[in-house]
């Protein structure tokens, strides 16, 4: 076996099925022997009784269910557990790799200095959504919080080599290749993190064993990610966000006490900031 897959599901239903098959239709893969790791995180009985019925069956498909949902680095915990491969690729349920050179990818993760590797990742549009981000600095939460680096206007300027690689701070926990036995010594995902955050605490803890982050700018998946729950949720979801990515801050000492504060108070503005935006574009909508 050369790579195990590891995807946690709750009720994410048919897009669990498209990231399944798509791995399935890629070309780059079929050199290599590989196994999907499910993990559900206690979905419905519904959805469960429909996840036997799709991958009950299949022999490169391992299905594990989990008496309750003990939270997203929990549920890949349990599935780099199962894996029975030397590398180990976490790859979020909303995401298809049709297209994706996993032979580049691959290449690059058995390097003996490899940590984390990952690919461009875009929007269903095919806009940028990411291609790694910078460890934290009271500069990059300056432009993070004030000028807001991260949103698609900013993005839509930023024009990405379309070959080489880039060693970068931190990377998406949405799609990531890394050797399991880094992933285990380390001690996988925190578990104390329910979700959110869990992969820059992740990205960090590799670079402290001196092993690089890197970004393949030649390839890319596509994260079809929902926005509904995003909408009406957006406070919430922005605050727990922020909470834990404070934990991940103290955890590695990235900040004095002093930056810490002026730090939330960046990321408070920036909260406020979001959500004002949105409420006026829901006024002026009619909404």
């Amino acid at each position: 076996m050369n790579i195990s897959f590891i995807i946690v599901n709750y009720n994410t239903g048919d897009v669990l099925l498209e990231c399944v098959e798509s791995l399935r239709a890629n070309k780059s893969l079929e050199k290599f022997a590989f196994e999907i790791v499910i993990v559900d995180n206690n979905s419905t009985k519904v959805e469960k009784e429909k996840l036997s019925r799709l991958f009950g069956n299949e022999n490169e498909i391992q299905l594990l269910f989990l008496d309750d949902n003990y939270g997203f680095g929990y549920a890949n915990n349990r599935g780099s557990e199962a894996a029975q491969s030397d590398i180990v690729c976490f790859i979020n349920s909303d995401v298809t790799v049709v297209d994706t050179d996993f032979d580049l990818l691959m290449e690059e993760v058995r390097k003996e200095n490899s940590g984390i590797v990952s690919s461009v990742i875009l929007n269903s549009d095919g806009s940028l959504q990411s291609a790694g981000f910078s460890s934290p600095t009271l500069l990059g939460e300056i432009n993070q919080n004030i000028f807001f680096k991260n949103f698609n206007f900013r993005k839509k300027r930023i024009r990405l080599p379309k070959t080489g690689k880039r060693e970068v701070g931190w990377i998406s926990g949405a799609f990531f290749l890394c050797k399991r036995k880094d992933y285990i010594e380390i001690g996988g995902f925190d578990e104390q993190i329910f979700m959110y955050s869990e992969d820059v605490d992740l990205s960090l803890q590799f670079k402290e064993n001196s092993k690089q982050n890197i970004v393949c700018l030649a390839t890319h998946i596509y994260h079809n990610q929902t926005k509904k729950e995003y909408h009406e949720r957006l406070k919430t979801i922005l605050l727990d966000r922020r909470k834990n990515y404070y934990y991940v801050l103290k955890k590695h000492a990235i900040f004095s006490e002093r930056e810490l504060v002026f730090v939330k108070l960046l990321n408070t503005f920036n909260i406020y900031a979001i959500v004002l935006q949105k409420f006026i574009k829901n006024r002026l909508k009619g909404k």
